[in-house]
């Protein structure tokens, strides 16, 4: 698997504890009340074939509790893409409470054999809802790669 260079708006990376207690470094999107700012994009990269898909691990945690927990029903992680250099985004994904595990991370795939020879950008979303959720939602393990 190739890595592919990030940029982020809003989000941090998990602090030496989190990662210690789930043997895994994340990127943390706060989800504040309607927030729609958070977000990571990759650089433009091309996708090399029809086999190639977009593998990541998703999970909420309390804030400063860090017990593992469900996302709100109005929170959601959404994956987007863009074809033109990152000027417009489409979602292809959306992740919340109903398609993520409520106390265990969620393995997420998704093939890009559509793209397949063309240039794309991918981007992960964090968007809060109307209620405070008070926890925070965490991205880890991003690969894109063979199926």
């Amino acid at each position: 698997d190739k890595k592919y260079g990030w940029t982020g708006i809003g989000v941090k990376e998990s602090n030496l504890k989190q990662q210690r207690r789930y043997n895994i470094k994340s990127v943390v999107f706060p989800l504040k009340t309607y927030d729609r700012k958070s977000y990571i994009i990759s650089q433009s990269f091309k996708v090399p074939d029809q086999n190639t898909h977009l593998s990541f691990k998703v999970f909420a945690t309390n804030r400063l509790q860090g017990k593992i927990r469900s996302m709100q029903a109005d929170d959601l992680l959404q994956v987007k893409i863009s074809l033109d250099g990152g000027r417009t985004f489409r979602t292809i994904a959306n992740y919340n409470n109903t398609n993520t595990k409520p106390r265990n991370t969620t393995d997420c795939k998704i093939s890009l054999a559509k793209y397949a020879n063309q240039f794309i950008q991918i981007a992960f979303y964090g968007l809060g809802g109307a209620n405070d959720g008070k926890y925070e939602l965490h991205l880890s393990e991003v690969k894109i790669g063979k199926k």
